[in-house]
């Protein structure tokens, strides 16, 4: 989405499809940080939680690499949000956490791809300068994204999505 374009509830995303897809996808658009979340076949309960719930963040840090996750109130929705900041070849990610500090969280039906919930926050303090301090250190190394990759991959193999919202440190809510 590199230039402006209109998002209506209700309308065809103009994101790309993920059919059956359940999951997040953390972007660093060149207009802003997205949090693209697809759900198949969302309900109006899913839809009012990504909505109105409150957005809890945890992160897990290891060295430079970093995994954040939110979950929307006490609900089950719980996302990671897996981000390189290095697969970028712009630097959007380190020019934009600088210059922002807001998301914007975007539910998506992945059964129709039609946009169920659109929603503006701003992001935590500390976990912006969470992002800002590890981004900064990832840029620095050479296999960051290999090594991350699988970091990451490791986590997922060893841990579900529950877990790994255990395990992860509080860091703040959105929007405060």
């Amino acid at each position: 989405m590199t230039e402006l374009t209109k998002l209506e509830v209700g309308k065809s995303s103009p994101f790309p499809a993920k059919p059956m897809h359940d999951g997040g996808i953390f972007e660093a658009d060149q207009n802003g940080f997205l949090f693209l979340i697809y759900l198949s076949g969302m309900t109006a309960k899913e839809r009012n939680t990504l909505k109105n719930e409150i957005i809890q963040s945890r992160i897990i840090k290891e060295e430079n690499r970093l995994l954040t996750l939110i979950r929307f109130g006490t609900s089950p929705l719980i996302f990671e949000m897996m981000f390189d900041p290095n697969r970028y070849d712009d630097n959007r990610a380190y020019d934009l956490i600088e210059r922002t500090n807001t998301v914007f969280v975007i539910g998506i039906d992945s059964k129709n791809n039609t946009l169920q919930s659109l929603r503006y926050v701003t992001m935590p303090k500390d976990l912006r300068d969470v992002w800002n301090k590890k981004w900064n250190e990832a840029k620095s190394e050479k296999n960051f994204s290999s090594t991350y990759d699988a970091w990451y991959n490791m986590l997922c193999s060893n841990y579900n999505t529950l877990q790994l919202w255990d395990i992860g440190q509080r860091i703040g809510v959105f929007g405060r």
